[in-house]
């Protein structure tokens, strides 16, 4: 019976030696996160859910690329204004495949109601 030849580094392709990377730092990962948190590891394994901030210590072990979370903003209109406007952007918002529009922004319904000429 034949056997399998292992490839010599440099038969390797890019992507093969960029997928050995990764794994390889996947494995370091694995083992920097069982030795500081044991009791979310289980042979060898992470037992989810856990804190997002663990997550975005070692994303690639997670397979996560998390984005920043969005900066907060504010809208310039009093409370009973901004109640009617979150009930419009809302019903639009949640319709606007059968009202066959495209979706906006609070911000941008506001500039279009306050709109004219």
């Amino acid at each position: 019976m034949p056997t399998k030849k292992k490839k010599s580094e440099h038969e390797l392709t890019a992507e093969e030696k960029a997928r050995i990377e990764r794994n390889r730092l996947i494995k370091q990962q694995l083992a920097i996160f069982t030795n500081s948190y044991p009791e979310l590891v289980d042979r060898n394994s992470i037992r989810y859910p856990i804190k997002d901030e663990l997550l975005l210590k070692l994303p690639e072990l997670h397979g996560c690329c998390m984005d920043p979370k969005p900066e907060p903003f504010k809208i310039n209109v009093s409370s009973d204004e901004f109640e009617k406007l979150i009930y419009i952007w809302e019903f639009c918002n949640n319709f606007s495949e059968y009202l066959d529009s495209p979706l906006f922004k609070l911000e941008d319904l506001k500039f279009a109601l306050n709109y004219s000429q």
